[in-house]
């Protein structure tokens, strides 16, 4: 089990760079435990568990106060750890799924602008639930993303929203990715869709993709 730092090293912790209001919003929301210390008090003391797979995940109910998500981002952006870095991306995904104003924007920021590729996979991931302007502006982003596992994921994401029906044309355009996990993550996509375009572009790489790869997850698509 892991628990966070102590409230006092968290507050002065060095803040980190303002660019973009959401960051400076984080600033603003750890400034206020001065006054009311509760919010940064649960994000300090989250519960975090291994799982069976191997994987530390947080299991605690107080993600589901919008209060902590400034304070959880602070201590997310502050955080070394890989593996608990992965733990917080998950948690904030589920907690700013009922968020609004500036926070809204990091996770569509972090999505595709964060080093570490597991972690943008993670927020990515949970953008499958998130409102569909929170999806619209991060799944885009993270779908121009130079590295293909994160376009893979954006775009795998993209098929599985409630609003897949507004991510068609992208997908039929990233068809043409030169990465086959990319191309074989728009085939999942599309084939969830119904859309007709989509589905007609699926039976296309099930008989002409280059990849083996491809044409197979093409043509299991469509049994």
């Amino acid at each position: 089990m892991i628990r966070a730092l102590s409230m006092l090293s968290l507050l002065s912790l060095p803040a980190v760079a303002t660019a973009g209001d959401w960051r400076a919003s984080v600033d603003a929301a750890v400034a206020q435990c001065e006054a009311d210390p509760a919010p940064c008090r649960a994000a300090e003391s989250l519960l975090i568990r291994q799982n069976r797979a191997g994987y530390w995940v947080v299991q605690d109910d107080a993600i589901d106060d919008p209060s902590i998500v400034g304070p959880l981002l602070h201590r997310f952006l502050h955080t070394q750890d890989p593996s608990l870095q992965l733990a917080l991306a998950d948690a904030l995904t589920r907690a700013m799924r009922g968020s609004e104003g500036s926070f809204v924007g990091a996770w569509a920021d972090l999505a595709s602008t964060h080093d570490d590729a597991g972690v943008r996979a993670t927020l990515v991931r949970g953008m499958r639930r998130a409102p569909y302007a929170v999806a619209d502006a991060g799944l885009r982003a993270a779908a121009r993303h130079a590295d293909p596992g994160t376009r893979a994921a954006a775009f795998e994401t993209m098929g599985g929203h409630a609003q897949v029906a507004e991510f068609v044309p992208e997908l039929l355009a990233a068809t043409a990715d030169t990465q086959p996990e990319v191309r074989m993550a728009c085939v999942r996509a599309l084939s969830w869709s119904k859309d007709a375009r989509g589905l007609q572009a699926v039976r296309q790489l099930a008989e002409a993709d280059p990849d083996e790869r491809v044409r197979q997850r093409a043509k299991a698509s469509l049994r």
